[in-house]
C-alpha cells in the first residue's frame, strides 16, 4: 500500500489543474494536511462509525477546510 504525504496530495491536486480560492475569504493559498484522517458520523441513537478515510486542505488565512475522499482518490494515484 502506498504511503500518504502532503507532497503527494499537492502533486495530485496540481495534476488535476486544481486552483484554490477560498470561498470564505478569497485567499489563494492553502495548506495540505499532514496525514489522512478518518471521517466519522454520529446520529442520535447510533454509535459513531467511520464513513471514509480522507485527506484535507485548509485556507492559510481563515482555516476554511476542504476534504477529499481517499476512496475516490486512491493513494496509488497520489504517487503519479
Amino acid at each position: 500500500m502506498a504511503e500518504f504525504s502532503h507532497e503527494t496530495l499537492t502533486a495530485w491536486l496540481n495534476s488535476k489543474g486544481f486552483e484554490f480560492t477560498c470561498p470564505v475569504c478569497g485567499y489563494e493559498e492553502y495548506v495540505p494536511g499532514e496525514r489522512p484522517i478518518q471521517v466519522t458520523h454520529a446520529s442520535p441513537g447510533f454509535a459513531p462509525g467511520p464513513l471514509f478515510r480522507g485527506a484535507y486542505i485548509y485556507c492559510a488565512n481563515c482555516g476554511y477546510t476542504m476534504f477529499f475522499n481517499l476512496r475516490e482518490v486512491p493513494l496509488e494515484d497520489l504517487e503519479r
